[in-house]
């Protein structure tokens, strides 16, 4: 294997493929797609949190001039109006019953967004109010309303073995995993910690909004969306229409940012039941208002207790969690069993029992958000590791080196039952003492601290890379030009800037020279997701292996050119050497076809075998910390320093990986600070751009260390492996643990607001007078 700083292509910080075309204003998104008679959709939400529908009348809104159409739930027949890639239990509008407040319950379809919006007010909805069930406590109240009285079937693409929990009143899921003997571990413990940790509601605020173009016609399904996951659309919009897979097509342009939001099915099935009910393209745009109520990352209640013994060596942790789900399953089952697994972290503890469970309510879904569950337990588990430090006496950052395992050396071993598999996962692939070390150097962890001031940091592990089942073509043409076929959607992560990167090393070409075709199932081959920060691992492993197969069949081709055995060539740098004669890759092609513009193709493919067999493909790691400073007469925290180590082992573009690392981080601290979705009763209320507070570019630290760890550890190309998430999992619980060691306050539920910090700075004072 090379060497960092071995290679032509990889390990450099080259341009994005993309920068010119979204920095110029020509890149096209989902937003821009026009296609000929399309008309525009807009949609009719319900005011009501938990309510029966009575009746639907749109022969108002019918009459309205410009008025296409009008969707209800009675216009579906003929297709399946339920989908769901977990759980098969959500209908593109609302079916009898709605089950919170803004799910979809008509769509008007007009010649512009104007008339349409305008049509909605035509639209009369007869309701009859049901008791809403907004929390997880009265949702599993055995005498509240059961939110879904249907038995609903499992989806196609769930994540792991665990069943639906539907026979429980309220239960979407639920996961469980003990391994020890955890009772006796705690009676013997020298020390113990045991608390609650609340985690809020949050919106992944992608700058573009949930946007879909459909067209239905004679020949198929097709749909231009931003989504992250094109192949799972299509399966979806397969179910709901009932048509072969290769009836649907699903395009992804460029996408505005996901972090998680725009996994799996969101509007599809809907915009493309509005053009099947009008005959005519739709387009469906989202405000950001809108976007809020279609996901949003699951809150979360977390009970942990965890115990050391007088050396400090950590022996149980056992953890109770409460997933605020909402009103549908969306992918939560999975962040469920991510749970019951994070939480656990990247230590040995040869004791622990973890029970996790996710509840419907009447609120807005939750799905898939950047971390996957991590951020909610590493906030309580990571803060907790400081207060049992501090309980054994121990500096936090020696606790935690003490306690960490070692590479190759797994955290969750044979189960006694499990949420994924029986079996223990796969060795921690990181060198995590390393990272934390390094880590603490760059925050000067032992250097003394001034006044109002505080540092800390946290460590994560999340198992990543979901299912290892990828497929990648790249073809080859005579004029030594290559290209990729991806099923990589491009978010702005620089997926497509990798894999053009990865083609070039290994045909040996110019990086100019490659161009990826990407996110089209009408041309591209098979990929599971993009997503769980798995795209240069797992599809640029493909990627690796398309580009041999294509080598090896122009090896062949070389051989009979000189008629000589492919033992008896030499393979250079973009093309092949015989004795004294050497052909670059086109030539080969142009020689042996003998005919300009011929080209070849290579395939790869991935599944779940070899040296992959063993879940997860690889563990993503976060080590982070901060160091704040604290105003104690109106509670403001202001980050002063913020580092991070991406321990990725080969950076394939480093200045992106740095990029995803910052982004990761920056998140966290919008997380750990300022972000919350906010209830009041059955609405959500600061579901805007102006009262839901995100990071601004004035709220960053001017000292920002961007570490990378580049060990060639990795299952992914040149020993890569997956990041962007991790940076982001020990933020919040950083800054808790740094107000604490400023303030000597400890505050366990974020974000971490003026009001809040100086509220719990006011109780300890008045508890000390």
């Amino acid at each position: 294997m090379k060497n960092p700083g071995d290679f032509r292509v990889v390990n450099h910080s080259v341009p994005r493929v993309d920068g010119i075309a979204k920095v110029t204003g020509q890149a096209v998104y989902s937003g821009d797609v026009f296609l000929p008679g399309m008309v525009y959709a807009k949609i009719l939400r319900s005011p009501y949190a938990h309510a029966r529908i009575q009746s639907i009348d749109v022969s108002e809104a019918c009459r309205r001039k410009g008025v296409i159409g009008v969707l209800t739930a009675d216009d579906l027949e003929g297709l399946d109006p339920y989908y769901g890639h977990a759980v098969k239990d959500h209908p593109l509008l609302a079916i009898g019953k709605v089950r919170f407040a803004g799910e979809p319950v008509a769509a008007v379809m007009a010649l512009s967004e104007g008339i349409a919006h305008a049509a909605l007010d035509d639209v009369l909805v007869e309701y009859e109010e049901l008791t809403p069930v907004m929390d997880v406590q009265e949702a599993l109240d055995p005498n509240s309303l059961k939110i879904h009285d249907e038995t609903y079937a499992a989806g196609r693409f769930r994540g792991f073995e665990g069943k639906h929990s539907a026979e429980a009143n309220n239960i979407c899921q639920e996961v469980h995993q003990e391994w020890g003997d955890v009772e006796s571990a705690f009676s013997e413990a020298k020390f113990v910690e045991d608390q609650e940790f609340s985690y809020p509601m949050a919106y992944a605020y992608a700058m573009e909004p949930y946007t879909c173009v459909a067209d239905v016609n004679q020949n198929g399904v097709t749909v231009y969306t931003c989504a992250q996951h094109p192949f799972i659309v299509r399966h979806d919009l397969a179910s709901v229409f009932g048509v072969f897979l290769n009836q649907v097509r699903v395009i992804v342009p460029y996408v505005g940012g996901g972090y998680g939001s725009k996994s799996y099915t969101k509007i599809e099935p809907l915009t493309a039941a509005c053009s099947r009910h009008v005959k005519r393209p739709v387009k469906l745009q989202l405000s950001v208002n809108e976007a809020m109520l279609t996901t949003r990352c699951d809150s979360a209640q977390v009970h942990v207790r965890t115990a050391a013994d007088e050396n400090g060596k950590l022996v149980a942790r056992q953890a109770e969690i409460y997933m605020n789900t909402g009103a549908y399953a969306e992918n939560s089952p999975l962040v469920c069993s991510k749970m019951a697994v994070r939480v656990v972290g990247p230590y040995r503890i040869p004791n622990v029992k973890v029970s996790c469970c996710a509840v419907y309510t009447n609120s807005a879904p939750a799905s898939s958000f950047r971390g996957f569950g991590a951020t909610q337990v590493s906030f309580a588990a990571e803060s907790q590791m400081d207060e049992l430090a501090e309980q054994a006496g121990l500096d936090p950052v020696e606790f935690r080196l003490k306690n960490l395992a070692r590479p190759g050396e797994s955290t969750h071993p044979k189960r006694s039952s499990g949420p994924v598999q029986k079996e223990a996962l796969r060795g921690l692939d990181a060198d995590l003492i390393s990272d934390l070390r390094l880590l603490s150097e760059a925050l000067h962890m032992s250097d003394p601290v001034p006044e109002n001031r505080g540092r800390a940091v946290g460590c994560s592990a999340s198992d990543a890379g979901s299912k290892p089942v990828s497929s990648a073509i790249v073809q080859v043409y005579t004029d030594d030009s290559v290209s990729v076929h991806s099923g990589t959607t491009e978010l702005g992560q620089g997926g497509h800037t990798v894999m053009a990167q990865i083609a070039a090393e290994e045909m040996g070409v110019d990086f100019a020279n490659v161009r990826v075709v990407a996110s089209d199932t009408g041309i591209v081959p098979f990929d599971r997701s993009t997503g769980a920060s798995r795209s240069t691992t797992l599809m640029g492993r493909v990627v690796v292996e398309a580009c041999r197969d294509a080598i090896g069949q122009m090896l062949e081709m070389a051989a009979e050119l000189w008629d000589t055995s492919v033992d008896e060539l030499t393979e250079e740098v973009g093309g092949v050497r015989y004795a004294e004669e050497t052909l670059s890759w086109g030539q080969v092609l142009e020689k042996y076809s003998t005919m300009s513009g011929f080209s070849i193709v290579g395939r790869g493919y991935l599944y779940q075998q070899g040296d992959l067999a063993q879940l997860p493909p690889f563990w993503e790691i976060g080590c982070s910390g901060v160091e704040i400073s604290v105003d104690q007469q109106t509670g403001r925290i202001t980050v002063e320093r913020l580092a991070t180590v991406g321990d990725v082992g080969l950076a394939i573009n480093p200045a992106m990986a740095e990029g995803q690392d910052l982004g990761a981080a920056t998140m966290g601290l919008g997380l750990g600070l300022y972000e919350e979705m906010i209830y009041e009763g059955q609405e959500l209320v600061n579901g805007s751009l102006m009262d839901y507070r995100v990071p601004r570019f004035s709220d960053l630290p001017k000292d920002i260390q961007l570490i990378l760890a580049q060990n060639q550890d990795g299952v992914g190309p040149y020993g890569a492996k997956g990041g962007g998430e991790g940076a982001l999992n020990p933020i919040p619980a950083s800054l808790a643990n740094a107000l604490y060691r400023a303030t000597g306050v400890r505050v366990r539920e974020v974000p971490l607001t003026p009001e809040r910090v100086w509220k719990a700075l006011q109780e300890a004072k008045n508890k000390q007078s």
